[in-house]
């Protein structure tokens, strides 16, 4: 960066002119100093950033055309080296004061300093994500990178989580310092918001059990909801999660919640009253797979099952035959002893759970009874439609 004076034609008054170069290393000398294309000497161009991938540059400029006194911008790189037209970062980033010091991290997110966003004091460092074009929600970065003084001049490895940032905050050896940080925590942070309804009423649900769950299927976390059928989690940004909605009297539910940059995830859930899943002579669970060739219950199984659990409890007369299906592969008489475990699999769980074994039987068909025909050639996934459980009700429901 170089600073040059120009002359103001109305007045005798100087005024200085900041400008970028590049320069290339050969050896250990570095040669051909060139002036950048988007320096002019009508405005200043200064505080450079390259992203990892080295197909873009952003800097802080007063060009006019801005919507403050510096904005951030950005310019492709190109494959010879050269720039193209430099492009204003937008109002969401820039305001009618300062925004500089632009740095853009490993992982893309865009950090600047700014005297216009809502701050601690003076500068201080916000960060940001440009997703598909669009400029995500602008965030402080917090204490303790700000103060109440100018924080500026931020840079992180992302996989360290090490960085650095200036600032003349009191306490320091000068006027401005560097100090050095380490992120023990994720800077950005989203609230989901799950509101839980009643589907027939649409009233809100208070007292269900809301739990979330990481991409692993690892419960994180479990709420209750309040008197506005709301449940509220702290996730970190762009993390997928789930949402599993449990409450008595209604059909439980999974929700896949997408990971986002916003502030606010809301997500509404609609549970049915369980008595929807009581059909003529069956009861309408989402289908019960297994493993190919075991008989354990998985979590997907145990699912569904505690529907089953529900309804029988809620109606203490109804008694079930639980029928287990196995896909064609296999000797037909192995098929038949797995069924048979599977069927036992089932009916031990849910009189696990306080229905007495009076009222749940179980049945193996084997691969009898295919809900795919496979005689000519199936794929997995209709493999594992035939391996299956059914459950029929014995009696009829006494209300």
């Amino acid at each position: 960066m170089k600073k040059d004076y120009q002359k103001d034609s109305l007045s005798s008054a100087r005024f200085s002119q900041l400008y970028l170069f590049k320069a290339t290393k050969l050896g250990d000398d570095w040669d051909t100093v060139e002036s950048l294309a988007i320096n002019s000497e009508n405005y200043s161009v200064k505080n450079p950033s390259v992203s990892a991938d080295g197909k873009t540059i952003y800097f802080a400029s007063n060009m006019p055309g801005g919507y403050g006194n510096f904005d951030i911008y950005k310019a492709s790189i190109n494959t010879d080296g050269t720039l193209g037209e430099s492009v204003n970062m937008g109002q969401k980033i820039n305001t009618e004061a300062q925004e500089m010091f632009p740095y853009i991290s490993s992982n893309n997110t865009l950090y600047f300093s700014s005297t216009g966003h809502l701050g601690l004091g003076g500068l201080d460092v916000f960060y940001t994500k440009e997703i598909d074009g669009k400029i995500s929600t602008v965030r402080n970065a917090g204490i303790p990178i700000n103060s109440n003084a100018d924080d500026f001049a931020f840079i992180i490895d992302e996989e360290t989580n090490q960085g650095l940032v200036s600032s003349n905050r009191a306490g320091g050896k000068g006027s401005d310092d560097i100090y050095e940080f380490k992120k023990l925590e994720p800077l950005c942070d989203v609230l989901v918001i799950a509101t839980v309804l009643d589907d027939k009423t649409r009233e809100p649900i208070a007292g269900a059990t809301v739990a979330l769950f990481d991409t692993e299927g690892n419960k994180v976390l479990s709420k209750i909801t309040n008197a506005e059928g709301l449940a509220e989690f702290m996730i970190e940004c762009e993390h997928d999660t789930e949402l599993e909605v449990v409450m008595d009297g209604f059909d439980s539910k999974k929700v896949q919640v997408k990971g986002s940059n916003e502030e606010e995830n809301n997500v509404q859930i609609n549970l049915d009253p369980i008595e929807k899943l009581i059909l003529a002579e069956t009861i309408d669970l989402a289908p019960i797979y297994f493993d190919f060739d075991k008989s354990n219950i998985t979590t997907q199984a145990a699912f569904e099952l505690d529907k089953l659990v529900q309804i029988m409890n809620k109606y203490p007369e109804m008694k079930i035959n639980a029928i287990s299906h196995t896909d064609s592969r296999g000797p037909e008489s192995y098929n038949t002893g797995l069924s048979n475990r599977r069927a036992k699999t089932t009916v031990q769980y849910v009189i696990s759970k306080g229905i007495s074994e009076a009222r749940i039987s179980g049945e193996g068909k084997g691969e009898t009874e295919p809900k795919v025909d496979c005689s000519a050639r199936c794929t997995k996934a209709q493999h594992a439609e035939n391996r299956r459980s059914e459950f029929i009700i014995v009696d009829s429901l006494q209300q």
